[in-house]
């Protein structure tokens, strides 16, 4: 009897193995956006910014063409990168310290330039985490409340 593959690595991630500490989620985010990057065909054309902290390790991961950035300018990058390469896929792998926090006006300008390139913001949160027992985080928020969505227009 032949065996049925239910499970694959995606072919835009290495074969070396996740280094990322037990109980982070990069891997899964990793996961998540190589399946996207298979699925729509765009690994050959796609360049992956990532800048300082645990998301740098991404060039190791991703099997895509790809550059780091200093802290809080992945999206400057991958805007000069994505006018000058106007016909590949750019996207920065972020933290939310990165993304968020330093960068805010990078992301903020990119944003309201309506630049071509993809940011995509992983938010760090571990099971020790600063959950209550309600399940909410130190500020009384609920899981669901982290989620939000930039759209321009």
């Amino acid at each position: 009897m032949k065996g049925i593959v239910a499970f694959k690595r995606p072919d835009a991630l290495t074969s070396k193995e996740f280094t990322y500490c037990p109980g982070c989620l990069h891997g899964v985010a990793h996961r998540l956006v190589a399946e996207i990057l298979d699925e729509m065909k765009l690994t050959d054309q796609t360049i992956m910014v990532a800048p300082v902290g645990c998301s740098v390790f991404a060039y190791e991961f991703f099997d895509v063409d790809g550059t780091v950035a200093p802290h809080g300018r992945a999206t400057a990058v991958a805007t000069g990168i994505k006018r000058s390469l106007p016909d590949r896929v750019v996207f920065t792998y972020q933290g939310d310290g990165d993304l968020a926090a330093i960068g805010t006006a990078e992301t903020i300008h990119t944003a309201n330039r309506g630049e071509k390139n993809h940011d995509y913001l992983y938010q760090q949160r571990h099971i020790r985490d600063d959950r209550r027992a309600d399940g909410a985080d130190f500020f009384g928020r609920h899981e669901d409340d982290h989620l939000t969505v930039w759209k321009k227009g």
